[in-house]
């Protein structure tokens, strides 16, 4: 649960958990843990992710509203995520023109100068960039507000603001552009078209 959340698996054997040891001393703890995935399951809000473009300007989620937004958590340093890149341009392709479809990075890199950097020599990995730093006024936490505990991290967010998936399919299992063409379906039928 701590990192993937609430799965059937999970839910069963927190439910048991309760009914079994309803006086644990580790209750408190488990319980706050899952409802913070509670409040991150498919059909809630998302919470905002605000950050910083490469040219200096804030930047929100909410500005995303009326899309499908895929969110792509990453780092320069980040071996995993930057092999992803390949493939996450194979799904935008899928996409080109679409204008109800949003890809968001969202870099967690503590050197803002290398993500620059990166995103000069990657000019090709379209979509919407945004670092967020700590140090710099405007940023959320998305470790914290969507319980980031390791990167590559993907999350579908549908054209509400509304979670559709906060552990979503990895742009390499194939499924990323399925689990789009989904939303975008039950939103506005035409579009899947």
């Amino acid at each position: 649960m701590y990192y993937h959340g609430i799965t059937p698996a999970i839910d069963s054997f927190y439910t048991q958990y309760k009914q079994t040891y309803p006086a644990s001393r580790f209750r408190p703890s488990v319980e706050t843990k899952y409802q913070q995935w509670v409040a991150l399951s498919a059909g809630q809000p998302a919470p905002d992710i605000r950050g910083i473009t490469p040219d200096g300007k804030a930047f929100s989620l909410r500005e995303l509203r009326g899309k499908v937004v895929y969110v792509d958590v990453w780092a320069t340093w980040c071996g995993p995520c930057v092999e992803q890149f390949l493939h996450a341009k194979k799904v935008k392709k899928q996409f080109e023109g679409n204008d109800l479809v949003a890809f968001l990075y969202v870099s967690i890199d503590q050197n803002e100068d290398e993500w620059k950097k990166y995103l000069r020599e990657n000019p090709d990995l379209k979509g919407v960039h945004i670092i967020q730093n700590p140090e710099v006024e405007g940023t959320s936490s998305i470790s914290k507000d969507y319980m980031v505990w390791g990167i590559p991290r993907y999350f579908l967010i549908d054209p509400q603001g509304k979670i559709v998936s906060s552990d979503a399919v990895r742009p390499s299992s194939g499924e990323v552009e399925k689990e789009i063409r989904k939303v975008l379906a039950r939103e506005q039928p035409l579009a899947a078209l």
